[in-house]
């Protein structure tokens, strides 16, 4: 690793790095049976040596005086996250500015092998735990396809429900005839927004919004409405010292944005006497969240420990679309006492069980990997097991328990305006799906790109999986509105290219498009043209919910909705999507 790092400005080959003495040395140090597995981890970091620092990356000074590479998450700085190789090379770099990182280094020249997948959802069966126990403040809003998997799933039958020891909510519900506020126009959705945040400003009290994704935030700060405020403190995920704008954010008329992802583990607490004499902190919520427990949660961020608050939902009519419901449909019980409690609650419930269904889909894949896992590890702590026997297991956990079919793989990446400022991580994410297929031991498959915005453009035609990984620099961004037909057109030409394959297709996307009447018949005819094949459809939607996206999805039978708030779910899910191609398609 150390000589191609020395030599990376002549990009080395493989072939080079097998002549070095050093090569057969580690092979025979290792185990030389495991040669393929040595040159798979020798191309990635052939690989990663020419883009390390495309993660962006923080120096921190740790306590015992050394240096090491963090990433951010959310509002804190992890030492302990890794992407892959790079994260090597980054600490073989500044290990040449700041010699306090030199004793950290060691540590992170080695092989990085797969040595298991292991399934959160089945760690709590697991023989090692007697019980299970869990304390939540959301345990009676679950839906019955949650409550179904607590009982059924882990065995939980007993729950004890107590009362908080401040007493009853003095919480209000504001809209509490109808439950929410529904608008049909985005310029009077944008205005209602606007005016109860004056509207409560003006009484003197501390006003917070959640917003359903950080696009949608600053959809609303740019619109005409949005740009009367002054004096906002907006919070995502990049805001430098979140702690100092929570507890800000609860000071007479101080009025402050988040996305969601901010909507539980925050605790506002007011103690200006001028805003609990207003009536406490003041939550506006501007979207419907598909589980009753996000909703309890952003509600809870008012009226905590004994004080005043009050609560209102106002959301624009477009984001209950994924709900089935039309405009129309709407119109049809909105206003009225029953719209939310007994139409659009139950709405939301009918969609929980849905996205439940899928969910333990993809907890059955993740199961057999894990049950994989159990069987390497256990031979890798047996002393008895032969060392062959163990590299062999080791070498079908990277490629897979079954060998996979070749894929032609076309991803749909959005490259509109609002992605600019996350093309990079978008490139990276897609780096890393063509890795983990690469460990799988798809490096038949063939991968396509079309990058789309008011139209559509190829910038990568059935490249072969390998050619791929050494091409992503081809995905330069180019920015515009968004349409998603075009998209659909060239995603469908360039699988007619290879109608002989299977085919997966990878929609990502942060926002809706202009021809959302035209998209999901585009999605149709994709899926017909291609009905006598497999074709696995992902749509994905990044840092918010997409209508569109959801119908076009489903437009594809057996299409999966996948959806990522952050840069590191993104990642998670493209690998996801990577692994799921390999559990689908396999040779019986």
């Amino acid at each position: 690793m150390e000589h191609i790092w020395t030599y990376k400005d002549t990009s080395p080959s493989l072939k080079n790095i097998q002549a070095l003495q050093a090569y057969p040395a580690l092979l025979q140090k290792f185990c030389p049976e495991a040669k393929d597995m040595v040159d798979d981890q020798i191309r990635c970091m052939l690989q990663d040596v020419q883009n390390f620092n495309d993660q962006t990356y923080e120096v921190v000074d740790c306590e015992d005086g050394s240096k090491k590479i963090g990433y951010k998450v959310l509002d804190s700085v992890s030492t302990t996250l890794s992407f892959g190789y790079k994260t090597a090379f980054a600490y073989l770099y500044e290990s040449q500015r700041y010699p306090a990182m030199q004793v950290n280094v060691a540590s992170k020249l080695a092989l990085e092998f797969q040595c298991g997948s292991f399934s959160y959802a089945e760690i709590p069966k697991q023989q090692y735990f007697s019980s299970i126990m869990g304390v939540t403040g959301t345990l009676s809003s679950l839906s019955k396809a949650e409550q179904s998997i607590i009982e059924d799933e882990y065995n939980i039958k007993k729950k004890t429900l107590m009362p908080s020891i401040y007493g009853a909510s003095k919480r209000k519900f504001l809209s509490k005839d109808t439950g929410v506020v529904v608008e049909f126009d985005l310029n009077r959705y944008h205005q209602l927004i606007l005016k109860d945040i004056l509207d409560e400003q003006a009484n003197g009290r501390a006003v917070l919004v959640f917003f359903e994704s950080e696009a949608k935030l600053k959809e609303f700060v740019a619109s005409s409405y949005g740009t009367q405020l002054q004096g906002v403190n907006i919070v995502t995920e990049r805001t430098e010292n979140i702690p100092f704008y929570v507890s800000k954010a609860s000071n007479a008329r101080e009025v402050t944005f988040f996305p969601k992802v901010f909507g539980r583990g925050l605790d506002f607490v007011s103690r200006d006497q001028n805003v609990n004499k207003a009536g406490g902190i003041h939550v506006i919520q501007t979207f419907f969240p598909d589980f009753r427990s996000e909703e309890i949660q952003i509600m809870g961020r008012t009226a905590r420990q004994a004080k005043d608050g009050s609560y209102k939902l106002i959301i624009f009519h477009e984001s209950l679309v994924k709900y089935g419901l039309s405009e129309e449909d709407i119109k049809k019980v909105y206003p009225s006492t029953t719209f939310y409690e007994d139409f659009l609650i139950q709405k939301r419930e009918e969609r929980v069980g849905t996205l439940i269904a899928d969910l333990k889909a993809g907890a059955q894949t993740a199961k057999q990997m894990h049950d994989f896992s159990q069987i390497f590890i256990s031979k890798l702590l047996d002393k008895h097991v032969p060392l062959k026997e163990v590299v062999d297991s080791l070498r079908s956990l990277q490629c897979g328990s079954q060998s996979a079919d070749p894929v032609h793989v076309v991803f749909c990446l959005d490259e509109s305006g609002s992605m600019s400022s996350y093309w990079a991580e978008v490139v990276n994410c897609f780096s890393s799906f063509l890795q983990m297929r690469e460990s799988l031991g798809a490096t038949a498959d063939l991968v396509s790109v079309v990058q789309f915005s008011s139209s559509a453009r190829v910038t990568m035609t059935g490249m072969p999986l390998l050619e791929a990984m050494n091409n992503t620099h081809v995905l330069s961004f180019r920015g515009g509105g968004t349409l998603f037909v075009p998209a659909l057109t060239e995603a469908s030409n360039l699988l007619s290219s290879t109608k002989g394959m299977d085919a997966v297709v990878v929609f990502m996307t942060d926002g809706e498009s202009s021809d959302k009447s035209a998209s999901p018949s585009a999605a149709s005819e994709l899926a017909r043209n291609f009905s006598q094949q497999t074709l696995m459809f992902f749509g994905l939607a990044f840092r918010e919910s997409v209508p569109t996206l959801q119908q076009i999805t489903e437009a594809v039978p057996g299409g999966r909705m996948l959806s990522a708030t952050n840069v590191l779910q993104l990642r998670d899910q493209f690998q996801f999507i990577a692994k799921q191609t390999s559990a689908r398609h396999v040779r019986s």
